[in-house]
């Protein structure tokens, strides 16, 4: 993704990615499985509707930016403070959304993606999917993932234990 923009509305790649923005719009789980079809993106009724719900339960329980430009750094303000290490430190909460090889369930995962300079939500994203769906990680768990989205920016500040 550090080569090509992400674009949310686009991208069928990231199925995950494309539901979080859509519901963000307030889209029905049904109208943007006619946007996703429309872009030529496959998916079955049912696998598209759990899927839906779990991406709209995990946003609506967090601080997502719906605003947000995946491609662009984030603004100083999109950032909430984040006591952890040393401070100093960007980091990017992703759901990294699973679905499992032999039950077809699908979970989500949390991957926190820290750098020392900022870096875009469209890198967090990538760097998540990269990791959980590595051929090592594919094998070992029986998972294939799903697509990403952000649920959350933090800028650390350093943390002072008791």
């Amino acid at each position: 993704m550090a080569n090509t923009p992400f674009d949310p509305l686009t991208d069928i790649g990231n199925i995950a990615g494309f539901q979080a923005e859509f519901v963000g719009q307030g889209y029905s789980a049904r109208q943007a499985l006619q946007e996703f079809r429309g872009a030529e993106g496959t998916s079955g009724d049912a696998r598209w509707f759990a899927s839906y719900a779990n991406v709209r339960a995990s946003l609506a329980n967090s601080d997502y930016n719906y605003a947000l430009d995946p491609n662009q750094y984030p603004a100083g303000s999109d950032y909430t403070p984040w006591a952890a290490g040393r401070g100093g430190q960007y980091a990017t909460s992703v759901a990294i959304q699973m679905i499992d090889k032999d039950t077809g369930l699908i979970g989500t995962h949390r991957y926190q993606h820290m750098t020392d300079t900022p870096h875009t939500p469209a890198e967090a994203m990538q760097a998540g999917i990269d990791l959980y769906g590595s051929d090592e990680n594919v094998i070992k768990y029986r998972q294939d993932v799903g697509g990403a989205y952000v649920v959350g920016l933090y800028q650390t500040t350093p943390y002072v234990g008791d």
